[in-house]
């Protein structure tokens, strides 16, 4: 009589392999990344999550397999010195969601915080309950700046749309519609924009056009020396502004470029327009949100 004792073992470790390849879970995945040359890490953890990173940019995700899943990406200052860790950053979140040390996001937008040598924080990426759902983080324009370093930051006067004010000095009293001011990232600026009637506020930018931030009273706490200013829209204007990533811009092909060229491939209208007559191309990979009525 033949012994078919290793077939009957075998079965049962085929079996044990099927199973576990349609439980709701995956590999546990541990790693990290460096930027700055080594000065931030980011380690991540949890089911199925991963992170990357090419010339200081980092794409950092975690994907479901057949249920919500979460993945952990602590950053830390590795410099030896307290210091200014600041990025930029853009969001797919496919029905999925984001929180950056503790505070929820749901749209592309700068980070600052101040670290002490060691010190780390956390950002949070939870994809949704469907299958191979994707939420994603890109991580860009790394910065590390002392606390008490000096950072001359100029605005502009809006031409139109109201006035802004800077450490409670109005736009109306500026010298040639420029004001320039000296602070630290500790100290920041305190900016104020009142829109005229008829107009409404959206963001402060810098002098390409990149969000800074968008509150219409706010502290600012900038990184770098910057140019600022604020935009203005008429409410009842049919011009057409659309956003990708942290970017804004007035011309579709422009925004379409951006899009093309970055890492965010998704062009976001900012408001309800018209565009004008005209061509228009948006490259293969980019995608343009058309609003429509419910």
């Amino acid at each position: 009589m033949k012994d078919n004792s290793w077939k009957k073992v075998l079965a049962k470790v085929l079996a044990a392999v099927m199973i576990f390849s349609i439980l709701p879970f995956g590999i546990l995945a541990d790693g990290s990344v460096n930027v700055l040359d080594g000065q931030v890490t980011i380690a991540y953890s949890g089911t199925r999550a991963s992170a990357s990173v090419e010339n200081d940019v980092v794409t950092a995700s975690v994907r479901s397999l057949y249920s919500a899943t979460t993945g952990t990406f602590t950053v830390t200052n590795r410099s030896g010195s307290a210091k200014i860790l600041s990025f930029n950053y853009e969001l797919t979140l496919n029905g999925g969601s984001c929180t950056i040390d503790n505070s929820s996001v749901e749209s592309g937008s700068s980070f600052s915080k101040e670290l002490s040598a060691g010190e780390s924080f956390t950002i949070i990426l939870t994809c949704a309950a469907v299958k191979d759902a994707v939420t994603t983080i890109v991580l860009k324009d790394f910065a590390l700046n002392s606390a008490d370093q000096v950072l001359n930051i100029r605005f502009e006067a809006p031409v139109e749309g109201g006035t802004i004010s800077v450490n409670g000095v109005s736009s109306d009293s500026w010298t040639d519609g420029v004001y320039a001011v000296e602070t630290t990232y500790s100290e920041g600026v305190s900016v104020t924009a009142s829109p005229e009637a008829g107009y409404e506020f959206y963001f402060w930018l810098d002098d390409e056009n990149s969000i800074v931030t968008i509150g219409d009273d706010d502290i600012l706490h900038p990184t770098g020396d910057m140019t600022i200013h604020a935009l203005f829209i008429a409410a009842a204007s049919s011009e057409p502004w659309f956003q990708v990533g942290t970017k804004v811009f007035r011309d579709l092909n422009d925004a379409a470029r951006e899009a093309d060229q970055g890492t965010s491939k998704t062009i976001v209208p900012l408001r309800s327009s018209v565009l004008e007559a005209g061509e228009y191309n948006i490259p293969s990979g980019v995608t343009l949100l058309i609003p429509f009525d419910s």
